[in-house]
């Protein structure tokens, strides 16, 4: 078979040894194992071949639009939300989900590659590298301090949205890609692996 990525789709670009080396440098050591027990010091600090091999693997997921079913499989652990908070309550508790440490080298070359794809409006705070809640807060008391010091009414309306990303048609996000014109080979991964998504816990 030809590795001429323009045969496939003229948008596709391949998962490079280099980005694969690069990702797995950028990974936090000391983080907790997935369903394989593998950790990222096993990466790291494995032979240099590893990422030739990850390559070729990714690269072979992004051609055949498939994961490998441990990708989809990840172990759900409850950690308490405060130090100060009681520990018998549930709602004190939030779910973070341990996945295998190469489905993440995987997502973070995507995200390297393709993220132009993926970007969102400069007023989202929420699951994004270096923004928060201290951010929105800001934001929503600077426009508030702006209209009172002008003599205007403020009215604010707040909903809820716990849980929101646990409850979203995944099929109305890839609709939103397609709109983004993302490549169809991408598009292909992602509705794979969301479809094969399980936990234990």
């Amino acid at each position: 078979m030809s590795l001429d990525s323009s045969s496939l789709d003229p948008k596709l670009n391949w998962i490079s040894i280099e980005l694969v080396d690069n990702s797995i440098r950028a990974m936090q050591l000391g983080k907790a194992a997935g369903v394989d027990g593998t950790e990222t010091e096993h990466l790291r600090y494995a032979h240099p071949q590893i990422c030739v091999m990850l390559s070729l693997l990714y690269s072979a997921m992004i051609i055949h639009g498939i994961v490998p079913f441990m990708f989809g499989l990840g172990i759900i652990v409850p950690l308490l939300k405060g130090h100060n908070l009681n520990s018998s309550v549930s709602d004190n508790y939030r779910g973070i989900t341990l996945s295998l440490h190469i489905s993440k080298v995987f997502e973070m070359c995507i995200l390297e590659v393709y993220g132009d794809y993926f970007t969102t409006s400069d007023l989202q705070y929420g699951f994004k590298k270096r923004a928060g809640c201290s951010h929105a807060l800001y934001t929503v008391k600077s426009i508030v301090q702006h209209f009172t010091l002008g003599n205007s009414t403020v009215n604010l309306c707040a909903l809820d949205m716990s849980k929101a990303f646990d409850k979203l048609n995944h099929y109305a996000l890839f609709m939103k890609l397609m709109d983004r014109n993302v490549p169809l080979v991408i598009l292909n991964v992602l509705v794979y692996w969301y479809a094969m998504c399980s936990a234990v816990v």
